[in-house]
């Protein structure tokens, strides 16, 4: 048996060889940093040694660069502009600037490149201090990439690991993503993120993604698991999605801290100008969330003008404790979209006050203002925060406190719908909500929250459920989501708990392992072959 195994194990690995020399039979090999400078920017290369790059390649550069495995040492970035691929490689050392622009370890700026298994190991810091935020000057800091633009990049199986961090937009992947059709696919971050110099309103830190202003951009399977800490705004995967972000089955381990809106997979999403729903779809938080404004376990803030922008939030959990200043939400911090949609969502993170003058902190499934209340979408929301949750929603002071009726007791919607519901509200004098002017009771109808002359038809808001963390309350909401979870250690997490280990391999099963893996690299050459 030993033998027939030995042999068949032989011819894998030579057929395997073979076959990979056929694939990068057209390659130049890079072998000095001579040769990389001297690369032809439309051209295929692969590294076939540890090189070291102390100068920037300044031509931007369209063909193929293929690291094979090895290691590149930088002191600047590698690259100023790709457009081509980047794949396979691992780099280390430190990039370090004072200025304004881009940084990054690998790529300063992209349209429409493909990076593909690239492990960053250098630090990248940038130390700058933005002037004003009237000026034009702009500051991004990536991991890997700093700036995409003008055409859709694929980033796919990318991974940092070092410390990034920039006075304005800062990712552990890019720094900023301007790109509809952009994708981030498999790609995690170990580094911690920080944007703590300059404060206005592009100022973002993210795992993969800080800040995307432009254009939509996908996050796929990707996770963080560094600290991410903004002056402005924090984001497990990205800090300021501002132009609509997909994010499908993301998950976030970091602590999150921010100043304007924090959220363990989203900071900030949506502007007055945008019309492209954001989609939250599978993803989970374990991080601790923390912000003086608005915290979300999942998503801080979601901005919108009348129906312009709406949330999509399905199937998404919060583990993470919530901090908040003076909005808190197992889910989503507070939002101005009429259409906020949550759907088959569980939070059980700790809900925790921070002080802040003036400010008594509420914890709602969401906060809000003007927004339409019976526009929103509540359907098989569950809730274990042991009654820190005091509101369905509580909504922002005006001048005059017309928002007041928005203010709903989440005791007035437990377990039932919105529509008919009466409940009473009190209107204050001051944003402080220390001078009560009022009381006034309502019954919601279609047109709680109407402008304009517009009507909601029926309410969409209904079985939001408190509950005790067990299994048998997970197993209610299974069945009403259609979704499988458990709970371990405390967290609940998708899927049915872990099978016990399976018994050791045997030699028979090795060798059948063995002979399926003979029929699919046989299957490669031929294919290769066939294709030459």
């Amino acid at each position: 048996m030993r033998k027939t195994l030995a042999i068949v194990l032989s011819i894998i690995m030579v057929l395997s060889l073979g076959s990979v020399s056929i694939m990068a039979a057209d390659a130049t090999e890079i072998k000095t940093a001579e040769e990389f400078a001297a690369m032809a920017a439309d051209g295929n290369y692969k590294l076939a040694a540890d090189i070291t790059v102390d100068a920037t390649y300044s031509t931007a550069f369209t063909g193929t660069f293929d690291g094979n495995g090895h290691t590149v040492t930088v002191s600047v970035p590698m690259f100023k502009q790709v457009d081509g691929t980047l794949k396979n490689f691992t780099v280390k050392g430190a990039v370090t600037n004072n200025a304004a622009g881009n940084t990054a370890a690998v790529v300063l700026e992209t349209a429409g490149g493909t990076f593909e298994n690239i492990t960053n190991e250098a630090s990248v810091i940038n130390s700058y201090v933005l002037k004003v935020a009237t000026t034009n000057e702009t500051v991004r800091t990536g991991g890997i990439i700093a700036r995409i633009k003008t055409a859709a990049a694929k980033i796919t199986g990318c991974v940092n690991k070092a410390e990034i961090s920039g006075a304005e937009t800062t990712g552990g992947i890019a720094g900023e993503s301007q790109t509809t059709g952009t994708v981030f696919t498999d790609c995690v971050n170990y580094g911690k993120i920080t944007t703590p110099i300059s404060k206005n309103s592009g100022t973002a830190a993210g795992g993969i993604v800080g800040y995307s202003g432009t254009a939509s951009v996908e996050y796929v399977n990707c996770v963080n698991y560094g600290e991410i800490i903004s002056v402005y705004r924090s984001g497990g995967i990205t800090g300021d999605s501002r132009k609509a972000a997909v994010c499908t089955g993301c998950v976030n381990y970091g602590k999150i801290t921010g100043e304007n809106a924090a959220g363990g997979i989203i900071g900030y999403d949506g502007d007055k100008d945008t019309t492209t729903v954001t989609v939250v779809t599978g993803c989970v938080n374990f991080g601790e969330v923390s912000d003086t404004n608005q915290a979300g376990g999942l998503v801080g803030y979601v901005y919108g003008s009348a129906k312009k922008t709406c949330l999509d939030m399905q199937n998404c959990i919060n583990n993470g404790k919530v901090n908040a200043g003076k909005y808190g939400s197992e889910f989503i911090g507070y939002t101005n979209s009429w259409n906020t949609s949550l759907k088959n969502c569980i939070g059980v993170g700790e809900l925790a006050s921070i002080a802040v003058e003036g400010f008594p902190t509420r914890f709602c499934i969401t906060g809000c203002s003007s927004t339409m209340v019976t526009s929103m979408v509540m359907e098989n929301v569950y809730i274990a925060d042991k009654g820190a949750t005091e509101w369905y929603t509580w909504a922002a002071f005006t001048t005059d406190d017309a928002n007041a009726k928005n203010r709903i007791p989440l005791s007035a919607c437990l377990g039932k719908d919105l529509a008919g519901v009466e409940y009473e509200y009190t209107t204050y004098a001051s944003a402080d909500y220390t001078a009560p002017s009022g009381t006034a009771k309502i019954v919601v109808n279609d047109d709680i929250s109407a402008k304009d002359g517009e009507t909601v038809v029926g309410t969409r808001v209904k079985a939001i459920t408190r509950i005790e963390l067990n299994e048998k309350t997970l197993s209610d909401f299974a069945a009403a989501s259609g979704l499988e979870v458990h709970l371990e250690n405390g967290n609940v997490l998708f899927g049915a708990p872990v099978a016990p280990v399976d018994p050791p391999v045997t030699g028979d099963s090795i060798i059948w392992v063995a002979v399926v893996a003979l029929v699919s690299v046989l299957g490669m050459g031929i294919a290769i072959k066939s294709k030459n």
